[in-house]
């Protein structure tokens, strides 16, 4: 019970600093401070578990967006047979790639965490990804923007 409020009231503290220091702060940080919110909470790590989770997570996600930067990058428009033919190769290999960056950090963070939180790590993802949103609508509404149509 101690952990759960400890952690709606770190989580509750967050937010409000989050939109204090909006204006300040580049987006980049807000989501990386976002993302470390979250994942602690979602996986319950310890502070030690942290200090080792971070650097292998980072490192995991530096190169996971390599990846999908050079993927985005893949022509698809005016392509003769050939040429869609090694784009489709191309997009294997790089989804081939993802694959194999993402089981380097499995085995590297079973380490330094347990397997019962690693499982959880796409879970943590989506709650970091929803809570992103939240907040961007949050924003928008708070400065009076329209939404975006989908």
């Amino acid at each position: 019970m101690k952990h759960l409020f400890l952690t709606a009231l770190l989580m509750s503290l967050f937010h409000s600093l989050s939109w204090a220091q909006a204006e300040n702060e580049p987006r980049e940080d807000r989501m990386r401070a976002q993302r470390i919110a979250v994942y602690t909470d979602v996986l319950k790590l310890s502070s030690e578990e942290a200090q080792s989770f971070w650097p292998i997570y980072n490192q995991f996600l530096d190169e996971r967006e390599k990846t999908q930067k050079e993927a985005r990058a893949i022509r698809r428009d005016n392509l003769s047979d050939q040429e869609a033919e090694a784009q489709l190769r191309k997009h294997f290999e790089l989804r081939q790639r993802e694959l194999d960056l993402e089981r380097e950090m499995v085995q590297q963070l079973r380490k330094v965490i347990s397997v019962q939180k690693i499982v959880k790590i796409p879970e943590a993802e989506r709650l970091f990804r929803r809570s992103v949103l939240e907040t961007a609508k949050l924003r928008e509404a708070r400065q009076g923007k329209p939404k975006r149509p989908r």
